[in-house]
């Protein structure tokens, strides 16, 4: 399976809900711009899953890095922590 990202790829977490889906992005990384850190491999579709589905086709999942103050309306970083990191499958990234 080919990866539409790479490392170092900006990309954006999809806002849109669709009807009938088990949402599997964080509500609070919607709408926020990340940087692809790394690409954790193809799993089967855990929002096909959820519906008793064979999870097919398998859904590309990258680990995202996002800057805490872009995420938490630039709350001061605690103990100096200034990055946080998500798994988000590739339908629901878009890119920057």
């Amino acid at each position: 399976m080919s990866f539409r990202y790479k490392q170092g790829d900006r990309v954006r977490v999809k806002e849109t809900l669709t009807l009938g889906h088990h949402i599997r992005s964080p509500q609070y990384l919607r709408g926020k711009d990340g940087v692809v850190a790394d690409i954790r491999g193809s799993f089967k579709d855990p929002e096909l899953l959820s519906f008793g589905k064979d999870g097919l086709p398998m859904a590309n999942l990258y680990s995202i890095e996002f800057e805490l103050a872009h995420v938490w309306d630039d709350r001061p970083a605690p103990n100096g922590v200034n990055k946080i990191y998500a798994d988000i499958f590739e339908q629901w990234l878009e890119p920057r």
